[in-house]
């Protein structure tokens, strides 16, 4: 038998059947794609950064907030911050009240944040000193004044949560204003001073 006889020989035949596709095959998948990307949750984050990150070290991870007697929950829809965000309403709140203050920023938060901190160090000697109302004034001073009270400590009693953001800084006036009002953070209530905020009242009103 020849070489070629013999391959046709060992050949073997097998007959088989495939089913067409159906309207089911069509629209249902066998496998779920190992690419799908996960949900992207919203709300304050960490910036996973530096370890040492001080901000980070008070962030709540959190994506939802209250009013000062949690009669209300809101939640964040608008985002994923952190403290490298920019164009963010945010809400520093009291660790030993819960009172809250509702503030914005077009930088960077920790930019904003670093300001605070020197703030309260600048609050914290003139208390010191018994200098208070002497000289140059600190900015925003009755907020200072509350981190200061009896059974509160500075700047370690404070707390922060990114709450709105967004794309200019008119929109991100008036959802910081927004929110002041919606969360009732004037004083008495909150930290917010609505003397100091009246400026920001007239931009967000367009009348400045």
């Amino acid at each position: 038998m020849t070489n070629t006889a013999r391959r046709l020989v060992e050949v073997k035949i097998i007959l088989s059947f495939c089913r067409a596709k159906n309207l089911k095959d069509t629209l249902v998948r066998s496998t779920i794609s190992s690419n799908v990307e996960e949900r992207v949750e919203n709300g304050s984050f960490k910036c996973n950064g530096r370890k040492s990150c001080q901000i980070c070290s008070v962030i709540k991870k959190e994506n939802t907030f209250s009013h000062l007697d949690n009669s209300k929950v809101f939640h964040n829809f608008t985002g994923r911050y952190n403290c490298s965000s920019e164009n963010v309403v945010y809400m520093l709140q009291c660790t030993c009240c819960d009172k809250k203050y509702i503030g914005s920023t077009k930088t960077k938060f920790r930019q904003r944040f670093n300001t605070y901190k020197s703030y309260f160090r600048a609050y914290a000697k003139k208390q010191q000193e018994g200098t208070l109302g002497v000289g140059k004034q600190i900015p925003q001073a009755s907020f200072f004044s509350h981190f200061f009270e009896a059974g509160h400590n500075g700047k370690l009693t404070v707390s922060v949560s990114f709450i709105d953001g967004a794309s200019n800084i008119y929109n991100l006036r008036r959802r910081e204003l927004f929110w002041q009002y919606k969360l009732r953070t004037f004083m008495p209530r909150g930290l917010n001073d609505r003397a100091a905020d009246v400026e920001l009242d007239m931009f967000a009103c367009g009348t400045k």
